[in-house]
């Protein structure tokens, strides 16, 4: 029972998470837009440093997707770990598939038609499976405060 209650909480939590994920991507993706069909109207000179400006928002935007996707990583480690310190008789190897499946941000599984968005996907899934696995390897890696809401997610 114990690790269906895991299950359930992890998941949530994935779809939470991964909704707010979307959230922070959609404000940035929003003020990047708008700063680029402001500079579009402005002169013609500025196309280049435009350019340069939405190369520039879509580094700072995917940094920022990649550190919440793998703060979502180590937190699903440290919660399988958490939960299996209390239930040492339990399949650990079960469990940690499932907190690897919770890791992956579920908010970003839509298709990307744009290679920039592909590529941010692409990078947030790998820090979130890479985060995941390095914390399951070294509990060290996780900071004190991911571990306390690790221990939310804990059964």
């Amino acid at each position: 029972m114990s690790f269906l209650w895991f299950t359930l909480k992890a998941y949530l939590f994935d779809v939470l998470y991964s909704y707010a994920v979307g959230l922070i991507f959609v404000a940035f993706a929003l003020a990047a837009s708008a700063r680029s069909r402001k500079a579009v109207r402005g002169h013609d000179g500025e196309s280049a440093s435009s350019e340069a400006a939405r190369q520039t928002e879509n580094v700072v935007i995917t940094s920022v997707l990649f550190i919440l996707c793998s703060v979502q990583g180590l937190i699903l480690a440290g919660a399988v770990k958490a939960s299996l310190e209390t239930r040492p008789e339990a399949w650990w190897l079960l469990w940690y598939v499932v907190g690897f499946g919770a890791a992956l941000p579920a908010g970003l599984s839509a298709v990307q038609r744009d290679k920039d968005n592909a590529t941010s996907q692409g990078l947030c899934y790998l820090g979130a499976a890479g985060s995941y696995l390095a914390a399951c390897l070294w509990p060290g890696l996780i900071p004190a405060l991911l571990l306390k809401v690790s221990r939310l997610l804990a059964v």
